[in-house]
């Protein structure tokens, strides 16, 4: 199947001013060139499955065929029909740490507060708010509106003045934007990180040795080794982001609520996290008057009348 380098070359740009990261650029590069090397889709995405890919991957490249047939259409350029649907997922519910294997990650990164202290300001980050490592990353000390920033906020309370932190995360596909509310502690962590910045950079987590923002391929690395030296299996940043839901959850957070601060649909949320019978019971008891008392008094209220 012959493209042309010149097409390739406009959908790249197309790409990035979608505002689209360098590695997911070139992911689409690559699966478009694997697309280009196969006689139709559905023998690129057999191919990726005869190669032993997970299904998830197989699952992103057939919609990296859909953007890219999607631009094709913007430019008036025929292309083959996907008469076939996408390989589907494999249904996993999202895996949350203890409080107690929490505690131990936090112990591991502070006794290294030299070497660490980076990844530490992070991983508390993403634990208090849940917010993607995407998003962390993307955090700017010059925010605006345009950016995610984090704002501080003084506020009289009980005849003190007490200074709230907020970060705002700002979703540019869409336009929206959500407010979580940092934890005083945390962002003790986090300035204490800062300070130890000897780069000026516009983002709160850059590299170390440049002022360009930290990437996210060696961010997931620092995260990994460190749950691996915590000696926890699922070794993955949305662990963070597992567990600050399930947490909400358990203390019988509204779904409304819950998708708000966490940035996720509902149907998201139920297809992912699922309610233990413990926590349907006490939602239960919240969310409807107590029938027994109400029985009860039925029948005295009857016994009076008689």
């Amino acid at each position: 199947m012959n493209i042309e380098p010149e097409t390739v070359s406009k959908f790249e740009e197309y790409l990035i001013s979608l505002n689209y990261s360098p590695n997911t650029v070139n992911a689409y590069k690559l699966a478009i060139r694997q697309y280009g090397e196969s006689p139709n889709a559905y023998e690129f995405l057999n191919g990726e499955r005869n190669r032993g890919n997970s299904v998830n991957t197989r699952v992103s490249k057939y919609y990296y065929l859909v953007t890219w047939f999607k631009f094709l259409d913007r430019l008036g350029i025929p292309h083959e029909i996907l008469n076939f649907k996408a390989p589907r997922r494999e249904k996993k519910e999202a895996k949350a740490m203890t409080k107690e294997e929490i505690g131990e990650l936090l112990a591991i990164l502070e006794d290294h507060p030299e070497r660490e202290a980076r990844t530490l300001a992070l991983v508390s980050l993403l634990i208090a708010t849940g917010c993607r490592l995407s998003e962390a990353l993307s955090i700017r000390l010059d925010g605006t509106q345009k950016h995610t920033y984090i704002e501080e906020k003084r506020s009289r309370r009980f005849g003190q003045t007490h200074k709230d932190y907020y970060v705002h995360f700002r979703q540019t596909k869409t336009n929206t934007e959500r407010k979580n509310l940092i934890d005083s502690a945390v962002m003790s962590i986090i300035e204490n990180y800062a300070t130890q910045k000897t780069i000026i950079s516009p983002y709160l987590f850059s590299q170390l040795r440049s002022p360009k923002k930290w990437s996210r391929q060696e961010a997931y690395m620092a995260i990994r080794k460190a749950l691996t030296a915590a000696g926890y299996q699922e070794n993955h940043p949305h662990v963070f982001r597992a567990s600050f839901v399930t947490h909400l959850i358990n203390a019988h957070v509204p779904e409304g609520q819950i998708c708000a601060v966490a940035g996720m649909t509902r149907e998201t949320l139920q297809k992912y996290y699922a309610m233990s019978e413990a926590v349907l019971r006490a939602v239960q008891k919240k969310a409807i008057i107590d029938f027994n008392s109400f029985l009860k008094n039925k029948k005295a209220h009857k016994k009076e009348d008689l």
